[in-house]
């Protein structure tokens, strides 16, 4: 985390005139947005289970009058700071666990606070639309068109992506950059990842091991495990060793629809770039996310969700091709 804020230290001093604008910045997207369970101070040492926890905010950051706390939040604090917004002037609406049809929803919430559509909107959604088991009875192609629908119209129609190109104001400009979703695969596949500790019962137990809900001393940290899948079954349930056919299946499965969901994101933006009459409304692509290379300490004690140093990595990394990109 300090590295990052180094770096971005480095980055802002290039880039001065950032800091000279009274700016207004929202934020919207899921758990990789709010920083849901990225504490150190989580892990699964109650009685109650880490879900309900995660559910109810409990380890989600504080909410303030703009949304979520961004001072604890790594990657809100660097992408705002990237673009010198000041933090009365940064709308964090993101919410654990949704999918990418409630851009509009959360755009919603904006009006309930300031009337004036922002300068920067930041997207970044990354697994929820992944999470049900129905994605292995659905070729990739029928799921990456769905996304993409739901990317651009949301949910019922109500706008998607499309809300907030109609809402950018004619007269100023308007920045709309839409983050790649990470690379959620790692979880399963990566063996530093698999091989962190993490703090569970009073004890530390692998995150292979947990994982797989392969705890049989601690059957507390099993049951754990096994409830904890719930929340994202079809990459939680996929066991990330087993080379039965099912396994191998489903995290190929899964490999695609993350490039799916990519692809798809890219498009959105391609599309909205070309139907947009506006000329003060820049429509960007973020590919870095996509390609991000987590170690162990990105990932928070869950085994599934970003540290708080893994969330200053993916804003750092987010903000460098920003500014290499000049958009």
């Amino acid at each position: 985390m300090k590295k990052a804020l180094l770096s971005l230290t480095c980055v802002m001093a290039i880039a001065p005139e950032a800091l000279a604008h009274d700016k207004t910045m929202v934020i919207l997207g899921d758990s990789v947005a709010t920083g849901a369970v990225s504490s150190e101070n989580v892990d699964a040492r109650f009685r109650v289970l880490l879900w309900n926890f995660f559910t109810y905010g409990v380890f989600a950051p504080k909410q303030t009058e703009g949304g979520v706390n961004f001072p604890a939040n790594a990657f809100t604090l660097i992408a705002s700071t990237g673009f010198g917004v000041k933090p009365e002037n940064v709308f964090n609406f993101a919410k654990n666990g949704e999918r990418v049809d409630s851009i509009a929803t959360q755009f919603e919430r904006l009006a309930e606070k300031t009337s004036k559509v922002p300068d920067y909107f930041i997207l970044s959604f990354t697994a929820n639309d992944a999470c049900h088991e129905e994605i292995f009875d659905k070729p990739v192609a029928d799921f990456r068109a769905h996304y993409l629908k739901n990317l651009l119209e949301g949910a019922n129609g109500r706008g998607g992506m499309r809300a907030l190109v109609r809402a950018a104001p004619a007269q100023r400009e308007t920045s709309i950059y839409l983050l790649a979703s990470l690379n959620f695969n790692q979880v399963l596949t990566s063996s530093e990842i698999l091989a962190r500790n993490v703090p569970l019962h009073f004890s530390t137990v692998q995150c292979s091991r947990f994982r797989e809900g392969a705890v049989e001393s601690a059957p507390r940290i099993s049951y754990l495990a096994n409830k904890l899948k719930g929340m994202c079954p079809a990459i939680l349930k996929t066991n990330p060793h087993s080379n039965d056919e099912v396994s191998i299946h489903r995290r190929q499965h899964l490999r695609d629809v993350h490039s799916a969901m990519v692809s798809a994101q890219a498009e959105a933006a391609e599309v909205l770039r070309r139907e947009s009459t506006n000329p003060g409304v820049k429509i960007s692509f973020i590919e870095a996310p996509a390609n991000i290379s987590f170690a162990g300490k990105h990932v928070a004690n869950d085994c599934f969700h970003l540290s708080r140093e893994g969330q200053g990595y993916l804003g750092i990394k987010a903000w460098e091709e920003i500014f290499d990109r000049g958009i």
